[in-house]
């Protein structure tokens, strides 16, 4: 009975003690937070400008994770002017860009299915599309109205310097199979007209287009001409970078370049948003990711910014526990099949030796045969002939 008594005891005294800390930290210590709004910035030209009364939330478990994740000690979470402020230990504010907005020398992915807005947001971030707030019937013919609706905002800032041109974007399209029809000439020619960064050597080597420099638009294949895309992209200077789908068309060793050459504009302090349905490819090329979900054709909603492991599970799983939204009924499963036994069953065709002869690049295949309820796969590095 004793023992019962001094553990009720110990019960309340703690419960008692945790309610005293707690509103004497929200009554007394919360108002007394005060900042110097001249020392901290966010991102590249964003300034710390506290007005009024500074409010403060707890954090929530995720950002708590992400950014202890990057070696960031806080408690207590303040919003001002439109930024969110972590406060450290020492009373210093660390910068925490939960909003959405990109920073410098960071790679930030999109990530969800197709139809659901993500060139659109590179369109419009990049100042190729103006937002029309839903009144499609009368397109907005200048930026003042996206201005004023983002105004208070991070997005305020950057569309005022966007439309001023006090900021340059450089979009990397989606369609690269259609630069042909608008870009002419020598692919050497045309990255000699971008090298803006003094970059060509480089980006040549890495994305190996050496072999293609003396070879027209018209004459590439897709991978190639996504390389010449990426490379172009890369050589000019800008101040954001966005990349609309980088790897599709691109064989998995090029792939893994494409992410090197991508990943050195943020280690260089660019600003840099990707589009990648590859979730091999996001996971080497983002530092976070956001993750749309919404019916394609009809309407897209964008996540709140998360750790780019993180979002991937999420997005796999289908729920996103944030946000309280199952995106999808059942999980994204991968199961491992068999190898399929060869040369069993009945042969639907049978070819010969094939030989294949053009000026600078020849293809040579065996006989084989092709059977029924089979999928033969020409699987090999872009520029060797499969297509042919």
């Amino acid at each position: 009975i004793a023992h019962k008594r001094n553990k009720l005891w110990y019960k309340l005294v703690t419960y008692l003690s945790a309610f005293v800390v707690f509103w004497t930290t929200y009554i007394l210590i919360l108002p007394a937070i005060t900042l110097d709004r001249n020392t901290y910035e966010a991102g590249s030209s964003n300034t710390f400008a506290a007005t009024g009364t500074l409010t403060a939330r707890v954090i929530t478990r995720q950002e708590i994770i992400d950014s202890a994740a990057q070696g960031e000690k806080f408690v207590w979470f303040v919003r001002s002017g439109g930024q969110y402020y972590a406060l450290s230990g020492d009373g210093g504010a660390v910068p925490v860009n939960i909003s959405g907005t990109l920073e410098e020398g960071t790679v930030l992915g999109l990530l969800g299915p197709n139809g659901i807005g993500k060139s659109t947001i590179m369109n419009i971030l990049s100042g190729n599309l103006i937002p029309n707030f839903g009144d499609f019937e009368n397109p907005q013919e200048n930026w003042d109205k996206v201005i004023e609706y983002y105004k208070g905002s991070a997005l305020q800032s950057y569309f005022s310097k966007l439309s001023n041109g006090e900021i340059k974007a450089i979009l990397k399209p989606q369609m690269v199979d259609q630069l042909p029809k608008v870009v002419k000439g020598k692919v050497k020619d045309l990255l000699e007209n971008v090298n803006e960064r003094g970059k060509l050597d480089y980006v040549c080597t890495e994305l190996q287009l050496e072999n293609v420099l003396d070879r027209k638009m018209e004459n590439l294949s897709g991978g190639e001409l996504q390389r010449v895309a990426i490379a172009a992209t890369v050589l000019r200077e800008g101040d954001f970078y966005y990349f609309d789908e980088p790897t599709s068309w691109l064989d998995v060793s090029q792939r893994l370049n494409a992410v090197k050459v991508i990943r050195s504009l943020a280690e260089e302090g660019k600003s840099v948003l990707v589009i990648e349905h590859d979730l091999a490819t996001l996971d080497a090329l983002s530092d976070n990711v956001h993750i749309l979900y919404g019916t394609p054709g009809g309407y897209g909603v964008v996540s709140g910014r998360k750790g780019v492991r993180i979002g991937i599970n999420a997005y796999i799983n289908g729920f996103l526990t944030e946000e309280n939204v199952r995106i999808r009924r059942n999980p994204i499963e991968f199961t491992i099949r068999p190898p399929t036994p060869e040369d069993e069953g009945d042969a639907l065709a049978s070819y010969s030796d094939i030989s294949k002869d053009y000026d600078g690049f020849k293809l040579s295949a065996d006989a084989g045969d092709i059977f029924y309820d089979e999928i033969v796969t020409a699987f090999g590095s872009n520029g060797i002939g499969k297509t042919t």
